[in-house]
C-alpha cells in the first residue's frame, strides 16, 4: 500500500472504531469473530480474496451498510464493504420473506440522505450504477428500497420529485402494470398517489379506474382500501369527493363504509355530520352481531386510520365518543350491554365520556366470573373506571368480590372500598371482622387498616388481641400500632403482648434449628428473659414473612441489655452462617442481627456481600442504621459498581435507608463519607516530598520540592506509585459519585447555611475542585465563583463576602438572566474550566401557559424509540420502572425528586422486562404526583388513569425546575441522534 491508502486506512479506522467496538460485543463465538476480522482484512486492502459468508450469517453482520460513507465521498473501502454486501446476499427471498443487507442499506444509510437531496443531484441514480456491477439492476434495486423503507415520500420537503420518484414516474409510463403491481405489493400506493397528485394530475386520473380500490374479505365481497381514498382527499376534496361517494355506494362493507365516513366527516365536518351518525348507528350494532356470533370469539376487524388492519373497536368508539356524544348516546350504551365479550378499553371510553350517566356500564364490567387471581387485571382496570364515580348502589357487589377467597383479588376489592370510607362501609367491615369465615373476617380487618381514623383503628384491637390466623391479624397489627406511640412502650406491656400470643397457642415451637445454640438475653432491669420470651422474637419475625423489623416486636429490642443483645446477635449470626449461610431460610434472623448487633458484624457482613454476591448482608447492614455499617455498604456500592448491579441496588436502598435513620438525605450520607486524602490545606506532602493536590481539572496536580509545578513525579518508588494508584481511584470513584450529588443539589436547589457551606466546599479537596467549576448563588441574589486560591469571586471579578446567616446554593440557569448567564460562561471559557456538571448549558424546558391547568401530559406521547436503548437511556437518568402488567410487561416509568417530594410517571407501551430490545416502544402520558402516593409495587394504587384522580398535580403547580427537568430528561431520552 503506498502512503496515502495507509493514512486513509487509518483514518477509516480511527472514524470506526466505537461502532467495530459495539459489533465485536454482540459476537459471541469464535468462529463469527474470526470471519468479521476476515471481512474487515478485505475491507480495508490487507486482503484481496473476498470473503465467503454464508447467507445464514448475514444476521450477524447485516449492520456492516451503515458504515458506508456518504456516495459522493467514496474510496475504494466503501467499494470493497459495497462488494462483501452484494455478493449473493444483497437482496434474496428465504421462504415467502426477503432477506439481506439491503434492509440496513437503504433504510439506514440510503434513506436519510435521499431526504437531504438537492434538486440538481441524483442520488437513486448514482446508487443504481454502484450496484449495477453486482447483477443488482433497476427492478431489483427499486424493490429493495420499496420494502425497506415503509411508505417513504417520492417528494422532498419542498413538494419536488426526489430521485426514486423520478424513476417511479419513468417506470409508470414504460410499463404500468408492472410498476403498479410493485408498488401495491410493497404498499406504496399512498406515496405514488401523492407523488401524481403533486406533479402528474392528468396521470392520476387515468390510473384511478385501474388501480384495484375493492378487494374481498371474510365479511364481504368489497373492502375498501380506504387509506388510498384519504390520500386523494388530502390532495383535492373537492375534485375527489364524489369519487369517493361513488366508491361507498360500490361496497358491500360496513365498516369500509364507515371509514369512508370518517374521511369525509374530517375533511367536511358540516355536511357529513347527519350520515355518518346514521352509519354509526347501523355499525354498532352489526359489530355486537359478529362479536356475539363469532365463534372463536374474536373482534370484527376494523381498520385503523393507518391502513394496517386490526382490531380497532375501542378506538372507534373513542372517536364516536368525541365527535357524536349526544347523538349516540343510546346507541353506545346499548351496544356495550348487548356484547356478550366486554371490551374494558371500550368501556374506558365511554365512561370517560358519559361520567355518571355511564355507571351502570362500569358496572358491568364487574360482573365477571370469578376463576382465580389471573382475573385480577380485569379487575384492576374495572375498578379504576369507578374513579370519580358514585357506586354507593353497588357496594354490595364490591364486599361479595372483597370477600373472595382469592386473596389478591380480594384485596383489590378492599382496598378500593377503604378509599371511600362511609359511614356503611365502616359498620360493614367492623361487622365482618365478627364473622365466622376466614374470607369475610380478612375483608373486613384489611378496609379497616386503609380507613386509618381513630375509630377504626380502635376497632382492630379485638383482631390484635385474639385472631388465630397471621396473615388476618398482622394486617391489624401494622396499622394498629402504627397508630401507638410505641417509644413509651415498658416492659410489662411487651409481656402482655407475649402473653396474648402464648394465650393464641403461637408459642408453642421450638427456636429454629438455623439459629443454633444462643446466650441468655436479659431486661434492662437485669432480668433474664425466658425460652418463651426469646422465641417471641423469632415468632414474630417468622410471622410478618418479611425483612424489615416487625412493627408489634420493635419496642422490645429497645428494652434489652444493650451489651447482652449485642452477644446474643453476633452468636446468631455465626450459628446462621455456619448452619445454612444467610439464606432466605433465615430470614426471621436478619431484623435481630441488626437491631441487636454491633460493629462485630459490619466487616463479616461487608466481606459475605462481596464475596458471596448476597443481597441479604446488604439488607441486614441497612437495619444496623450506623455510620459504620454505612461505609461498609459504600464499599459495597463501589465494588459492585459495573457488574452485579442487583447487589449493588440492593446496597443502595440500605444505605438510603439508614440515611433515613439518621435524618439525612441519601447523597448527604454519602457526601459525609466521601475521603479526604489525608490533604491538609487541600494538598498532601508524599514521603520524598512532592506536594500533590487537585485542581479544578478535577485530575491531580503535581509540586517539587522547591514548590514548581511539574506534570508528574519522576523516580517514584514503588511505594509512592502504589499510593498515587490507590489515591487515583478513589479521586474518580468520589468525583463520579459528587458529580450526581450536586446534579441533585442543582436540581432540587438545596441550600447551604454559609459556615456548612465553607466547611464543605473550601475544605474539603474534592468539593472544593468541583466547586471551582460551577456558579454560586448568595441569598437568591449574587453570584459568584470559587477561585483556585479559595477566594469568591462575582463575574465583575469583584470580591464576595458571606456572612454567618447566609443560604448558598447552586443558581440554576432557570433563574439567570441572560447578559449574567453570558458573562459567566466567558469567564469559564477564559479560564478554561470545564463544569463538572452541566450548569450554564442546560437545556431549559418552559411550561406553556396552555398547559398551566393540565395533569396528563400528552408532550411525548406516541414517541418511540428501541426498547433496549429507552432501559439504557433511563436508568443512567435515574429512572426506574414503575408498575408492571400481565406478561411482565413495564406499564410506566417513574422518577423521584425526592427533596420536593414529587415523583414524576411516563406511561410506556410495548416494553417488556426482558428481551425484545430492538422491539420499537411507545410512550404514553406523562403526569407529576406527590411522592409515594403512587404504589407501583402493589394491586390497587396503580397509577392515574384519568384527570379526575386526586393524586395528580397540575404542572402549573409543579416546581420550574422539577418540570424542567423531567421534561429535559424524557427529551434527551427518547432522541435518537444521541
Amino acid at each position: 500500500m503506498n502512503e496515502d491508502i495507509i493514512e486513509l486506512v487509518a483514518q477509516r479506522k480511527k472514524q470506526w472504531v466505537d461502532v467495530l467496538h459495539d459489533f465485536r460485543k454482540k459476537m459471541y463465538n469464535n468462529c463469527d469473530r474470526a470471519n468479521f476480522e476476515n471481512i474487515l482484512k478485505y475491507i480495508f486492502g490487507g486482503s484481496d480474496e473476498l470473503p465467503q459468508i454464508t447467507r445464514s450469517k448475514t444476521s450477524i453482520f447485516d449492520r456492516l451498510p451503515i458504515l458506508l460513507n456518504p456516495i459522493q465521498e467514496w474510496s475504494f473501502i466503501d467499494k470493497r464493504l459495497l462488494a462483501f454486501i452484494c455478493n449473493g446476499t444483497f437482496f434474496y427471498v428465504k421462504d415467502t420473506h426477503t432477506e439481506g443487507y439491503y434492509k440496513v442499506f437503504f433504510k439506514e444509510w440510503f434513506l436519510p440522505q435521499l431526504k437531504t437531496e438537492k434538486k440538481e443531484e441524483d442520488f437513486f441514480g448514482l446508487t443504481l450504477k454502484v450496484l449495477d456491477p453486482f447483477n443488482i439492476d433497476m427492478w431489483i434495486s427499486l424493490s429493495a428500497y420499496l420494502n425497506a423503507t415503509g411508505q417513504a415520500s417520492f417528494l422532498r420537503e419542498d413538494k419536488t420529485v426526489n430521485s426514486v420518484g423520478k424513476v417511479i414516474l419513468k417506470l409508470i409510463k414504460e410499463d404500468e402494470t408492472r410498476t403498479i403491481q410493485l408498488l401495491k405489493n410493497e404498499n406504496y400506493i399512498e406515496p405514488l398517489l401523492s407523488l401524481l397528485g403533486t406533479t402528474e394530475q392528468n396521470l392520476l386520473d387515468t390510473l384511478l379506474e385501474k388501480l384495484p380500490l375493492y378487494y374481498t374479505g371474510k365479511e364481504a365481497q368489497k373492502h375498501i382500501r380506504f387509506s388510498w381514498l384519504e390520500e386523494l382527499c388530502k390532495i383535492n376534496l373537492k375534485k375527489f369527493e364524489s369519487f369517493v361517494v361513488e366508491k361507498m355506494k360500490g361496497s358491500d362493507c360496513i365498516c369500509s363504509v364507515m371509514q369512508c365516513y370518517r374521511i369525509l366527516f374530517s375533511n367536511a365536518r358540516k355536511k357529513y355530520r347527519k350520515p355518518t351518525v346514521a352509519h354509526i348507528k347501523k355499525v354498532l350494532p352489526y359489530i355486537a352481531e359478529h362479536q356475539n356470533s363469532s365463534q372463536n370469539n374474536c373482534t370484527v376487524n376494523w381498520p385503523s386510520t393507518t391502513g394496517a388492519f386490526r382490531d380497532e373497536i375501542p378506538k372507534f368508539i373513542g372517536w364516536v365518543c368525541k365527535h357524536f356524544r349526544k347523538e349516540t348516546k343510546t346507541e353506545l350504551f346499548s351496544f356495550v350491554k348487548n356484547t356478550k365479550q366486554l371490551n374494558l378499553e371500550v368501556v374506558q371510553y365511554i365512561v370517560d365520556c358519559y361520567k355518571q350517566d355511564a355507571i351502570e356500564i362500569a358496572i358491568e364490567a364487574l360482573k365477571t366470573n370469578i376463576k382465580g387471581n389471573h382475573t385480577i387485571a380485569h379487575y384492576r382496570q374495572a375498578f379504576a373506571l369507578l374513579e370519580g364515580l358514585d357506586f354507593s348502589k353497588y357496594y354490595d357487589l364490591i364486599w361479595d368480590i372483597a370477600c373472595s377467597e382469592y386473596q389478591d383479588l380480594a384485596d383489590l376489592a378492599a382496598s378500593l372500598l377503604s378509599r371511600y370510607p362511609t359511614n356503611d362501609i365502616f359498620y360493614k367491615a367492623k361487622e365482618l371482622t365478627l364473622s365466622e369465615k376466614k374470607e369475610e373476617r380478612k375483608a373486613g380487618v384489611f378496609v379497616l387498616s386503609k380507613i386509618r381514623c381513630e375509630e377504626a383503628i380502635a376497632s382492630l384491637q379485638p383482631t390484635v388481641e385474639k385472631e388465630i390466623l397471621e396473615d388476618i391479624r398482622n394486617i391489624a397489627v401494622r396499622s394498629f400500632y402504627s397508630h401507638k406511640n410505641q417509644s413509651k412502650i415498658s416492659i410489662e406491656d411487651i409481656k402482655k403482648r407475649i402473653h396474648l400470643a402464648l394465650q393464641r397457642g403461637k408459642l408453642d415451637n421450638p427456636i429454629p434449628k438455623w439459629a443454633g445454640t444462643l446466650p441468655e438475653l436479659q431486661w434492662q432491669d437485669g432480668t433474664i428473659l425466658s425460652i418463651t420470651e426469646v422465641y417471641y422474637l423469632f415468632y414474630r419475625q417468622i410471622s410478618s414473612k418479611k425483612i424489615d423489623v416487625d412493627i408489634e416486636v420493635e419496642p422490645m429490642y429497645a428494652l434489652l441489655d444493650q451489651k447482652k443483645g449485642a452477644d446474643f446477635a453476633y452468636a446468631l449470626f455465626q450459628n446462621m452462617v455456619e448452619n445454612t449461610g444467610l439464606k432466605m431460610v433465615t430470614k426471621p434472623g436478619f431484623a435481630m442481627l441488626g437491631k441487636l448487633g454491633d460493629y462485630r458484624l459490619i466487616v463479616p457482613l461487608q466481606n459475605i456481600a462481596i464475596h458471596d454476591k448476597n443481597v441479604n448482608a446488604c439488607i441486614i447492614l441497612g437495619v444496623l442504621g450506623t455510620r459504620r455499617a454505612a461505609l461498609a455498604l459504600d464499599q459495597i456500592i463501589q465494588h459492585f459498581y459495573k457488574k452485579h448491579h442487583n447487589i449493588r441496588y440492593a446496597a443502595e436502598e440500605a444505605l438510603e435507608s439508614i440515611a433515613e435513620q439518621l435524618g439525612l438525605t441519601y447523597f448527604e450520607l454519602k457526601d459525609s463519607m466521601i475521603p479526604d486524602f489525608n490533604f491538609i490545606n487541600q494538598k498532601k506532602v508524599l514521603s520524598n516530598g512532592y506536594i500533590i493536590c487537585i485542581g479544578p481539572q478535577l485530575k491531580f496536580s503535581f509540586k517539587n520540592k522547591q514548590g514548581k509545578q511539574v506534570k508528574s513525579i519522576i523516580e517514584t518508588s514503588e511505594d509512592i506509585k502504589k499510593t498515587l494508584n490507590n489515591l487515583n481511584a478513589i479521586r474518580k470513584h468520589t468525583i463520579h459519585h459528587f458529580k450526581h450529588s450536586l446534579e441533585n443539589y442543582l436540581v432540587i436547589q438545596r441550600f447551604w447555611k454559609a459556615k456548612n457551606w465553607k466547611k464543605l466546599f473550601l475544605n474539603h479537596p474534592i468539593a472544593f475542585a468541583c466547586g471551582q467549576t460551577l456558579i454560586w448563588q448568595q441569598n437568591d441574589e449574587d453570584t459568584f465563583i470559587i477561585t483556585a486560591n479559595g477566594k469568591l469571586k462575582n463575574y465583575k471579578q469583584e470580591s464576595v463576602d458571606i456572612n454567618h446567616d447566609d443560604q448558598i446554593r447552586l443558581v440554576h440557569p432557570i433563574f439567570l438572566k441572560s447578559n449574567i448567564k453570558m458573562k459567566w460562561k466567558k469567564y469559564l471559557e477564559n479560564q478554561k474550566i470545564i463544569p463538572v456538571i452541566q450548569q450554564l448549558d442546560r437545556n431549559i424546558i418552559q411550561l406553556p401557559r396552555k398547559l398551566y391547568k393540565v395533569t396528563l401530559s400528552t408532550n411525548f406521547k406516541g414517541r418511540t424509540l428501541t426498547a433496549g436503548k429507552f432501559k439504557t437511556r433511563a436508568q443512567k437518568r435515574g429512572w426506574r420502572r414503575g408498575s408492571i402488567g400481565n406478561g411482565g410487561s413495564i406499564l410506566s416509568y417513574k422518577k423521584a425528586f425526592k427533596e420536593g417530594r414529587i415523583e414524576v410517571f411516563v406511561e410506556t407501551n410495548n416494553l417488556q422486562i426482558q428481551g425484545m430490545y430492538d422491539e420499537e416502544m411507545v410512550l404514553g402520558k406523562c403526569f407529576f404526583t406527590p411522592l409515594g402516593f403512587v404504589q407501583t409495587d402493589c394491586f390497587w394504587f396503580s397509577e392515574p388513569r384519568n384527570e379526575a384522580d386526586h393524586r395528580l398535580i397540575a404542572l402549573q403547580n409543579v416546581p420550574k425546575i422539577i418540570y424542567a427537568e423531567a421534561m429535559n430528561d424524557l427529551e434527551e431520552i427518547m432522541n435518537d441522534e444521541n
